[in-house]
């Protein structure tokens, strides 16, 4: 087995919390993240193409905790490269990214914790999602009641 196979076989791990999700040239080192937070974005339509709005995000930490966040109506204006994640007007460092992450209408970018804490919190300010559940200690250490 290559290591291009161990790394396109540990993306493609369903369960975001316990999965990799190293792309091909995206991350320097081999070293795995295992602190990093995964991030999926509900963006792509149903043939798979990024609509370059987000309609859903799943944030997930490496302790198993976890928050889901819904927009009412059309979603708003996001979207992600190699280097950073875009949702709203704000955009935040990114460690990895993966595409189609258990369907083809998701995809999925790894933050450190730091930055996880600053989206939860910019989620937060930006009423245009709602928090739709998630781990009840998580959502209270971010202000979520």
């Amino acid at each position: 087995m290559t290591m291009a196979d161990k790394i396109i076989g540990e993306a493609n791990v369903v369960t975001a919390v316990s999965g990799s999700a190293r792309h091909l040239g995206v991350w320097e080192s081999d070293a795995p993240r295992n602190q990093d937070w995964h991030i999926m974005l509900c963006m792509n339509d149903e043939n798979g193409i990024e609509t370059g709005r987000i309609e859903s995000i799943h944030i997930s930490n490496n302790k198993g905790e976890q928050a889901s966040f819904c927009h009412s109506w059309n979603g708003v204006r996001g979207g992600y490269d190699k280097t950073h994640v875009k949702i709203g007007r704000r955009k935040f460092p990114i460690t990895g990214y993966n595409e189609y992450v258990g369907n083809i209408c998701w995809n999925l970018v790894t933050v450190t914790p730091g930055i996880g804490a600053e989206v939860m919190r910019w989620l937060k300010k930006l009423t245009a999602f709602q928090c739709e559940g998630g781990t009840v200690e998580f959502l209270a250490r971010h202000g979520f009641e």
